[in-house]
């Protein structure tokens, strides 16, 4: 797709943005010396393998190799072409630019169409939930509910009247055709073909994604009082292009910054709870789409923070959806996990109700606990603990949860808590709690085995060639006397094709005036992902500030014998064939040249 974009403009945009404050909105950056790093957002890890340079303001994944600047990780993690990348750049520098559309791919056109009928679709629910009289029977539940005008507001609140012909009216009003219509996931069909309203007779709640777009609503039923119905109280919409529900988290694109801030994240319910805690102050409140957390999900909060609170209601089932959770994330995740019991049953929202908003954000910042001391409470109600076996068994339960504690020290409080409350000597607990180490280690060893040769990214082995060509083309680029120095050479050649090949990319680059700048040199590079790469890790190198004339001639002399080798290994092939055809002849020239040659390695 050609480039519609003026080099100049392109520059403007890249040098007013900084690529740490892009990428730190979709990735938990942290200092380490002069970068940053954080776990990967283009491939599932435990351990951070993503680094971002803001000096060179570049990026790259050491774990799956993506790499680049700005631009490039725009384009990677909105999965959009290079000009809609730079105009989402520039949008947020405040430099206008406007595209052509030929250079916006189709799938992007499509996407952009679904969410404006999105749009559209959120903007016609909450007019008419404010502004009509269709609307001031649910607005009224709302209010009665506790909803005060600002937090309807925020989230976007609205109705879908009974008529379920009023949106398909105003979507064809804005040009969209029947099976763009169709796509959106807003309609039902009839069985005559007709389409209506999916969300009709339903307050109308938006869902975002990690960028605040909207991409899908739920709805809950809305009728007239007294009005019967056999309709299920909450409705989604279905999955599209746009909404997937394992990938989505209620809030989270409004609550990122706010996680950032807190540097801790709650997880509720339902959307509802997340609602009522803003309401109570919380404003760093999330919650999944009714399921447990997927890793796509478990990724996205670990990249924001790394602690999550679980508050559930305080019901029974809200209790066993803490436990079934704490489960699944602790297998799943590395999340330093906290639990919050609300006391007399109650949800959030009734709590609110009844302490009001200040007591709730207290109890909430006051009352969290460790996941074990959750376990603790909640298994006791399953055993007989005046029972001598229900003891032993309640015990057994709580020795598995102490094998799941990563922290040897707290392992150790766990223990002593146990000696001291169950009165058992810490010499058998000790004892028990090693059997259930020992068979979690080699659960954990038969694991890795599974996944053998098909898992963890490691860092790639160098020889000293590589190594070499890596740090002179750094050096290449980065100072004007190396490339004084090697265009004066004029028979130099990397003797590995693709740093042959960027060698004479960054020489023209300079040769026409371009900026010697790592990020602008990367935007040269273009789309090509496989130089982009290359690059990226070249000049990802941390080397000493000054240049020496030493350095070149050792970095020089490296590559030279790495040259000579190949010609031997590329000899003793000839001498081979020609002792194969009986040419005694071509057998000792290439004899003689090929000690001539082992005697310039040696010197």
């Amino acid at each position: 797709m050609a480039q519609k974009i003026a080099p100049q403009v392109i520059d403007e945009i890249r040098q007013r943005v900084n690529i740490v404050d892009v990428i730190g909105d979709y990735v938990q950056l942290k200092k380490q010396g002069k970068n940053y790093s954080g776990l990967c957002p283009f491939h599932e890890e435990k351990s951070p393998s993503f680094s971002v340079t803001e000096d060179k303001q570049i990026f790259k994944c050491f774990g799956c190799g993506k790499g680049g600047n700005v631009f490039t990780f725009i384009q990677d993690i909105e999965g959009v072409t290079f000009p809609e990348a730079v105009k989402k750049v520039a949008d947020r520098v405040h430099v206008p630019l406007e595209l052509d559309e030929e250079v916006v791919s189709p799938q992007s056109q499509k996407l952009n169409r679904l969410l404006l009928a999105h749009t559209k679709a959120n903007e016609l629910y909450q007019h008419l939930l404010k502004n009509t009289k269709v609307g001031e029977g649910p607005l009224a539940y709302l209010e009665q509910r506790g909803l005060d005008a600002a937090t309807i507001e925020r989230f976007g609140i609205g109705f879908a009247p009974e008529n379920g012909e009023v949106l398909l009216q105003v979507l064809k009003k804005e040009g969209f055709q029947e099976e763009e219509l169709v796509a959106t996931g807003l309609f039902n069909e009839t069985a005559e073909g007709r389409l209506f309203d999916r969300f009709q007779s339903r307050i109308t709640f938006p869902l975002q994604d990690a960028n605040e777009r909207v991409v899908g609503f739920s709805g809950r039923i809305y009728l007239p009082e007294g009005q019967a119905h056999s309709q299920a109280k909450y409705l989604n919409s279905p999955e599209t292009a746009l909404f997937t529900k394992r990938t989505l988290l209620y809030n989270f694109g409004k609550a990122k910054s706010e996680i950032r801030k807190a540097g801790s994240a709650f997880l509720f319910e339902g959307f509802m709870d997340v609602i009522a805690a803003y309401q109570g102050g919380i404003l760093n409140g999330i919650a999944s789409m009714g399921t447990s957390l997927t890793s796509q999900q478990i990724q996205g909060i670990q990249r924001v923070t790394k602690d999550l609170v679980l508050c559930f209601d305080g019901d029974a089932p809200g209790q066993n959806a803490i436990a079934k959770s704490l489960s699944h994330l602790q297998a799943n995740s590395q999340l330093r996990l906290k639990v919050v019991m609300l006391p007399e049953k109650l949800d959030p929202d009734e709590y609110l109700r009844k302490y009001g908003g200040e007591s709730f954000k207290n109890y909430l910042g006051q009352q969290q606990i460790t996941p074990f001391q959750f376990k603790e409470a909640y298994l006791q109600k399953n055993y007989d603990l005046a029972n001598e076996q229900g003891r032993a068994d309640f015990l057994q339960e709580l020795l598995r949860e102490v094998a799941n504690v990563p922290s040897i020290v707290e392992r150790d409080i766990l223990l002593h808590h146990l000696e001291e409350h169950y009165h058992v000597s810490l010499e058998i607990l000790q004892q028990q709690l090693k059997s259930f180490s020992n068979a979690e280690v080699a659960a954990q060893l038969a694991k890795v085995s599974q996944l053998k040769g098909a898992v963890l990214p490691q860092r790639e082995k160098l020889t000293q060639l590589e190594k070499a060509q890596r740090h002179l083309l750094y050096r290449f680029f980065t100072e004007s006397e190396v490339r004084q120095r090697l265009r004066e050479q004029t028979t130099f050649v990397f003797p590995t094709e693709v740093y042959q090949e960027l060698f004479l990319l960054m020489d023209g680059y300079a040769l026409a005036g371009g900026e010697m700048a790592v990020d602008a040199f990367s935007t040269f590079l273009g789309e090509n992902q496989r130089l982009l790469q290359v690059a990226t890790t070249i000049f990802m190198q941390e080397l000493a500030p000054e240049v020496s004339t030493i350095e070149i001639e050792d970095l020089l002399a490296v590559i030279q014998k790495a040259k000579v080798q190949q010609q031997i290994t590329e000899k003793q092939r000839l001498q081979k064939e020609a002792h194969r055809l009986g040419d005694q002849a071509l057998e000792l020239t290439l004899t003689v040249e090929i000690v001539n040659l082992k005697r310039q390695l040696l010197s």
